[in-house]
């Protein structure tokens, strides 16, 4: 995975995360009520030993919670929707004519975790700093303490939600001294989010509530997240009430959910493609350069039997450009060129319409759906509607 993407997914996977602490207050399932005798206790898939490491540029190496529990983007861009993001430390944004200068408004008097103002200098300084940085960046510059203009070499529309929901806000006072910022471990995180760090060891860390979090602290106080060596221990401690909530897969989720005491959320996570090179022109060999080959590789792939075999029925078909068919099937959808490519809509069906998409490194890939479906409104682009 590109470190494009860690960044984007992390970024998500955090959001969810605390949103699971903030909202899972009441969590009991037998084992002593989180928050009386226990923090609320927490898997989110780290394996032992776990690496005392809060370092938000150091992916793959730091603690799950260092991403949105404890560093945090200016905004949350909720991928799985088609709505605007959510303010964190950021309040709003606007781009000029050409996409190329983002102007961010911060919420104003907010306060790292350690009591210290957070302003736009800090702000500034981040996305300027280590693998923050874009190569396409002109400058970062803040103009008062509310107030951040970044300016590019090109337009940026379709990069907001990596630079304004994927970018860690750092502090500058902390982070100018840092110049190794691969290999810095930051044992003793300052950031801005819902919780600060306890204590650490090898086999668990915990967190506990911000006093100085501009929503307020959060209502559970306290949260340990530990090392669990397998999906079925974790399944195990859940069902005796050891842990209150864990991010895994579970074959079956009604062997724990039965009981009423205990809920799951199947969320979506990166998908699984084949990738071929299939352009004769751009030099690629192979029978797979062949479009009736690839047709045929399409169509021999049971795409129900594998989600059912071997992701327990609980996985969905990735459309070509890996967006939610659903949200997006109401947005420049083109009739199909069935002639052109040999293919033909599926038995039984009239009135469908697709999108069809060419790479150099990917087959012709067809998505449908069913004109007899109701679509979502028509998407606005970015450029259409530059102010959140």
């Amino acid at each position: 995975m590109s470190t494009r993407r860690r960044r984007k997914f992390g970024a998500l996977m955090a959001m969810v995360a605390a949103a699971a602490l903030v909202l899972s207050g009441c969590a009991d399932g037998g084992g002593g009520k989180a928050g009386a005798d226990r923090p609320l206790r927490v898997w989110s898939g780290a394996t032992s030993p776990i690496a005392n490491n809060f370092n938000p540029f150091a992916p793959g190496q730091a603690a799950h919670f260092t991403y949105g529990v404890i560093y945090e983007p200016l905004f949350f861009f909720n991928q799985l929707a088609d709505e605007k993001p959510t303010g964190l430390i950021g309040d709003s944004y606007e781009f000029n004519a050409d996409g190329t200068v983002l102007t961010v408004a911060i919420k104003p008097g907010q306060k790292w975790s350690d009591g210290t103002p957070l302003t736009a200098q800090d702000v500034a300084f981040s996305f300027g700093y280590g693998s923050n940085k874009s190569e396409k960046l002109v400058s970062a510059v803040a103009e008062g303490d509310t107030t951040v203009v970044l300016s590019y070499a090109v337009p940026q529309f379709t990069a907001a939600p990596q630079i304004l929901g994927a970018t860690w806000i750092i502090p500058e006072r902390i982070w100018s001294s840092i110049t190794d910022f691969a290999t810095e471990t930051n044992q003793k995180p300052i950031g801005s989010g819902p919780y600060v760090l306890k204590n650490a060891t090898d086999a668990s860390y915990t967190v506990e509530a911000n006093p100085n979090f501009r929503d307020g602290a959060p209502a559970v106080k306290t949260v340990q997240n530990i090392a669990i060596d397998s999906n079925q221990s974790a399944e195990d401690l859940l069902k005796t009430g050891k842990i209150d909530w864990a991010g895994q897969f579970i074959a079956n989720p009604k062997s724990i959910t039965s009981g009423g005491s205990i809920s799951s959320l199947n969320q979506q996570q990166d998908p699984t493609v084949l990738l071929t090179c299939s352009s004769t022109e751009l030099g690629c060999t192979g029978p797979q350069t062949d479009p009736a080959v690839r047709r045929a590789i399409n169509v021999a792939i049971d795409r129900g039997e594998i989600g059912s075999k071997a992701f327990a029925g609980q996985s969905g078909v990735v459309s070509p450009s890996f967006a939610l068919l659903p949200r997006e099937s109401g947005s420049r959808i083109a009739r199909c060129p069935w002639p052109s490519t040999g293919l033909r809509p599926p038995t039984g069906t009239s009135r469908w319409r697709c999108t069809v998409r060419r790479s150099p490194w990917l087959p012709t890939r067809i998505r449908t759906t069913s004109a007899s479906s109701r679509p979502p409104p028509r998407r606005r682009s970015a450029s259409r509607r530059p102010r959140v």
